[in-house]
Formats: structure tokens, sequence, C-alpha cells
């Protein structure tokens, strides 16, 4: 597609980001990745091999937050987390297909010359326990 990795972990980034703000979540850019004023919404992994990439990203939306305090987000020590139903009473459905609808725009828009026939359907959803 001719996009490097820098901008595809950017590309994540934002489209993570625009989620949050649909949420009517704001969202704290001086953090080295997704966090809102009260702490960590997301984490994003990506791996790239021979040009490919396969990414992850995963999104607080009503879990218990009492696990994460034994993690170290973004390198950041004693950053607290936070989750989406904070703000909004979403599903994690409803997040995931809000979070592909703006992959699927977002793509369409960066590259109009590449042909993309994305659907929602070839996108892996959370578990539906979660």
């Amino acid at each position: 597609m001719g996009m490097g990795a820098r901008a595809w972990v950017d590309l994540i980034h934002q489209i993570t980001s625009l989620v949050f703000t649909k949420c009517n979540i704001i969202i704290d850019s001086a953090n080295n990745g997704v966090f809102s004023p009260f702490g960590k919404l997301a984490s994003i992994g990506i791996n790239i091999q021979k040009g490919v990439s396969t990414h992850g990203v995963s999104m607080n939306v009503h879990n218990d937050l009492e696990d994460f305090k034994k993690i170290v987000p973004c390198g950041t020590l004693g950053q607290p987390f936070d989750k989406i139903d904070r703000y909004q009473p979403l599903t994690t459905q409803e997040v995931f297909s809000l979070w592909c609808d703006y992959f699927i725009a977002t793509l369409n828009e960066q590259m109009p010359r590449v042909s993309l026939d994305i659907k929602k359907s070839t996108l892996v959803a959370p578990p539906n326990h979660l």
C-alpha cells in the first residue's frame, strides 16, 4: 500500500482516538498511547513481517480495571486506566462496529488509488462474553 510502519501505527492510533472522541471522551494527546485525562483507554499492538501487518487494538469498554494496576502501560509507571462505560453505555460489539466503520472509511480516504474491499465480516470481532 506504500505506507511505512510508523505511518501505519499512527493511522491505527488516529482511528482508535476517533472512536473515543465519537463517544464524547477527551483524548489526552500528551501521553504516548490512547489516554483520557483519567487513564489509558486502549492498547495497540502491531507486528510487521515481510511487509505484512497483523495488528490488534484492545479497548477498555466495561471491564474490571483492578487487575490493570499490575501493568506498566507504555512504560509509564503508576499510570491509571480508564474505560468507555464511564462516558457511554456501549457494548463491546457496538464499540467494535464503530471502530470498524472508522477503519474502513479512513483506509478508503487515505488510499483512494488502492481498491479496498474491506467488509466488517473480515475483521475479527471480540468474544461475546466481554
